[in-house]
C-alpha cells in the first residue's frame, strides 16, 4: 500500500512538474513571439480598444454610410455625432468601417459579451440591404477574417500567437478567392441573370442607363432567404446582447427607392420592400424589434455619384439620427414601465 501511495505521489509530482515546465515554456514562447512578431492591429481594432476604456453607454456600428457626406452639406458630422447631440445624457461611440456588415458586427458583439462594458446600455446595428447581396457578401476584401480572429480569441492563450500564425499563413484569411467571387451567380428575384463578372468589368466605367439598371439589380434585387448567413448573424447578435441585458437597436437603412423605380419600374421597390420584410419578420419572430427605414426617404436625401447606393447627404443623416434617438427613447420608456 505504501509502495502504491509512493508511486502515486511520485507520478503526481512528475505530472505537476511537467505542467509547470510547459506553462513556463508557453509564457516564454509568448514573450518571444510577441517581441519578434509584434501585433500589427487594424485601426478598427485599435479604436475598439480605446472605446472599451471610455465606458460608452451607446455603441453604434456602421459602414461607409456613417461618414459619407455630400460636398455641399453644411453639416458634415457623421451620423453617430448627430445622434450624440440628440442623446446628451449618453456617451455614443462608433465602430465603423467601409464595408462592415452583420458578420463582423457579430464578432464585435461576442467580444463585447466577454468584456467589461459596465455602462453599456444600447448597441445600434444598421441593416444595410446591400450587405446581403453577392456584391458585398461574397467579395473577398469584405470578409474581415483578421479582425474576426482577433476579436474571437482575445481572451484565450492563442491570442498572443495570432500574428505569428498570420505571418506564416497558418490561418486562412482569404476564405473566398477572387476567381470564386467572379463566378458567383447574380439573381433578379429568383431568376439568375448572370455572374459577378458580368456586373463588374471595364464596361461600367462608362455610364449608361443599361449599366445603371444592371448595377441596381446587382446591389439590391436578389431574393433574400431566411437562411442567409448575415441574417443569422443579426439573430445571434440579438440573443447575445439580450443575455447581457443590453438593448439591441436594429434599423434597416434607407434605400433610394425613388431613383431605383425610375430605372426598374414595378420591380425595384417591390423586391427591396420584400427583402426588408423578410428581415423584419425573422427578427420579430425571435422576439426583437426592427426600425424599418428602407422606404422612409426620397431621392433628395441621398448622395451618390454614378451608380445608385445607400449613402446619405446631410438631410438623410439628420433624419436617421433623429429616428434612432426616438427608438432609444421608446426603449427607455418601456424599461421604466416594466420597473
Amino acid at each position: 500500500m505504501k509502495d502504491l501511495l509512493f508511486m502515486f505521489n511520485s507520478d503526481s509530482k512528475f505530472l505537476i512538474g511537467k505542467t509547470m515546465i510547459f506553462l513556463i515554456l508557453l509564457y516564454v514562447a509568448q514573450v518571444f513571439i510577441t517581441s519578434v512578431f509584434p501585433f500589427d492591429l487594424p485601426d478598427t481594432i485599435r479604436n475598439y480598444k480605446v472605446i472599451r476604456e471610455s465606458s460608452p453607454t451607446v455603441i453604434y456600428f456602421g459602414d461607409s454610410v456613417m461618414r459619407t457626406v455630400h460636398p455641399q452639406d453644411r453639416d458634415k458630422r457623421p451620423i453617430y455625432l448627430m445622434l450624440q447631440k440628440n442623446l446628451p445624457d449618453d456617451l455614443v461611440a462608433s465602430i465603423d468601417q467601409m464595408a462592415y456588415h452583420p458578420g463582423i458586427y457579430e464578432a464585435y458583439v461576442r467580444n463585447i459579451a466577454q468584456s467589461r462594458f459596465k455602462e453599456l446600455k444600447y448597441v445600434i446595428v444598421p441593416i444595410n440591404l446591400r450587405t446581403f447581396s453577392p456584391e458585398w457578401d461574397k467579395r473577398p476584401q469584405y470578409q474581415f477574417e483578421k479582425e474576426k480572429w482577433l476579436l474571437s480569441y482575445e481572451y484565450t492563450p492563442l491570442y498572443s500567437f495570432l500574428h505569428f500564425l498570420f505571418s506564416i499563413r497558418a490561418i486562412n484569411l482569404e476564405p473566398i478567392s477572387d476567381v470564386s467571387f467572379l463566378q458567383t451567380p447574380i439573381y433578379l428575384g429568383e431568376k439568375q441573370v448572370g455572374i459577378v463578372s458580368d456586373f463588374e468589368n471595364y464596361s461600367y466605367k462608362e455610364f449608361s442607363e443599361e449599366n445603371f439598371r444592371k448595377k441596381a439589380i446587382y446591389y439590391y434585387l436578389y431574393d433574400l432567404h431566411s437562411e442567409h448567413r448575415k441574417l443569422q448573424s443579426l439573430i445571434n447578435i440579438a440573443h447575445i446582447l439580450h443575455e447581457k441585458n443590453i438593448e439591441v437597436v436594429f434599423y434597416i437603412t434607407p434605400i433610394d427607392i425613388e431613383s431605383g423605380e425610375k430605372i426598374l419600374p414595378n420591380q425595384f421597390k417591390k423586391q427591396v420592400i420584400t427583402n426588408a420584410s423578410t428581415i423584419v419578420n425573422e427578427i420579430e419572430n425571435e422576439g426583437f424589434t426592427v426600425l424599418n427605414l428602407v422606404d422612409a426617404l426620397l431621392a433628395d436625401a441621398f448622395h451618390w455619384n454614378v451608380y445608385i447606393n445607400e449613402h446619405l447627404n446631410m438631410k438623410g443623416r439628420i433624419f436617421v439620427a433623429e429616428k434612432i434617438a426616438e427608438d432609444i427613447s421608446r426603449f427607455r420608456k418601456e424599461s421604466e414601465i416594466q420597473k
